[in-house]
């Protein structure tokens, strides 16, 4: 894949995960898109980060998440559907149902599903490509697991909750994976550590934020720093995200090394079919 196109896709899945993994569904106040003129002055900015910024992707919920990648213009657009309890690696976890198309992803699958951890608020237990690309004949499907460690290596959960503005916390997702043709059933993960990713996430604050012509009041706002062991091409990515209350995350920013926006993403906020 592209240099370019893994960037934005490694961006924007951080999103589409901030969004898949939520806390309390139950009645919360939200900041719903009001179009127009901006809302005005945060109510306060240094509230911590709370369970109604992670609204969960349940069944019959939905998402439009409508991203550009720089400096040659390429859109994409994914709605995510939650599709309830699917089986992935012999086990039965909530699903999201994601469908790509544009040209952002064209070196990639245009449909997976992302598995839900049902223990924390962040980060999913694998992910499903169909129909992939990246090998000679197809179609392929591509399956990746996911663990957490904390720094000693350990098993570690990773939740933003309770998070004070300017706290940072951490963790370490190990990536494996396998791959099989569309016919064949999901293997067993028997080839190892693919890949060890550091994911450090900081909590700034409340911040009221624009996003598909309209406004959105007292967003958490999070910024994630990624870093890829081994580097790859990009030993270190950043992105800022901010998250609605009641609606999930509705704007994206993506920083390199280079400090120059290549990704931005903007969201319709988590809603009913």
């Amino acid at each position: 894949m592209p240099m370019k196109k893994k960037l934005a896709f490694t961006l924007v899945a951080s999103a589409a995960v901030i969004a898949a993994c939520g806390g309390s569904d139950g009645d919360s106040k939200n900041s719903v898109g009001t179009s127009g003129a901006a809302t005005g002055a945060t109510a306060n900015a240094m509230a911590p980060f709370d369970a109604q910024c992670l609204t969960p992707m349940t069944t019959g919920k939905s998402m439009t998440v409508s991203a550009n990648a720089g400096p040659v213009p390429e859109a994409v657009t994914f709605e995510g559907k939650g599709i309830g309890p699917t089986t992935f690696d012999g086990r039965s976890l909530d699903t999201i149902d994601v469908q790509a198309t544009g040209t952002l992803l064209h070196a990639v699958s245009s449909n997976f599903r992302i598995y839900l951890d049902p223990e924390t608020v962040l980060f999913p237990l694998g992910v499903t490509e169909f129909g992939h690309r990246g090998f000679p004949s197809g179609p392929w499907v591509k399956y990746r697991r996911f663990t957490y460690e904390d720094a000693a290596g350990k098993p570690a959960k990773l939740s933003l909750l309770g998070m004070q503005p300017n706290e940072t916390r951490s963790v370490t997702m190990v990536e494996e994976q396998e791959s099989a043709a569309a016919a064949d059933p999901q293997p067993a993960f028997t080839h190892g550590v693919a890949r060890k990713v550091h994911w450090t996430v900081q909590y700034i604050g409340r911040e009221d934020v624009t996003a598909m012509d309209k406004s959105y009041a007292n967003t958490c706002k999070v910024k994630i720093q990624y870093e890829r062991d081994p580097a790859y091409y990009f030993p270190k990515l950043e992105a800022t995200v901010w998250l609605a209350p009641g609606l999930g995350p509705v704007k994206l920013s993506g920083l390199p090394l280079l400090r120059v926006d290549t990704v931005s993403a903007e969201t319709s906020g988590i809603v009913a079919n």
